[in-house]
């Protein structure tokens, strides 16, 4: 997709008028098969107001570490030794007392380590 220029700080409501899409404006800004495929999502047609919710946590919010886990359910690997491992260490992670911005700092050395450190845990 070509973002039409003027367009980087353009929101989906942007491209909406009357509760439709405002075709003209979508045609005119964006390639045929881009249009085609905008204009083909469906829009809600009460007024209610949005929530966001994340069906996998039970108060509907989303978070980076459950998130990772739904990845890895979904890529079969939620059943090896290195899923089980690697889930009791995030766990052991979020349970400590640390500012959240040192678990996510951690966190994210694990995950550029991961793969080695999961193997070396393995061989002990």
């Amino acid at each position: 997709m070509i973002v039409p220029r003027g367009a980087s700080n353009w929101k989906v409501v942007d491209l909406i008028q009357n509760r439709q899409w405002d075709r003209e404006l979508i045609s005119k800004s964006f390639l045929s098969m881009d249009s085609e495929v905008i204009l083909n999502i469906p829009l809600r047609r009460s007024n209610c107001p949005d929530n966001l919710i994340w069906h996998y946590d039970s108060r509907g919010l989303y978070m980076i570490r459950l998130g990772y886990w739904v990845v890895m359910e979904a890529k079969g690997l939620e059943g090896s030794s290195n899923a089980a491992v690697g889930k009791a260490w995030w766990g052991k992670l979020w349970s400590l007392k640390l500012p959240s911005k040192l678990k996510i700092f951690l966190g994210g050395l694990f995950m550029e380590s991961s793969p080695v450190l999961l193997f070396l845990i393995e061989m002990v």
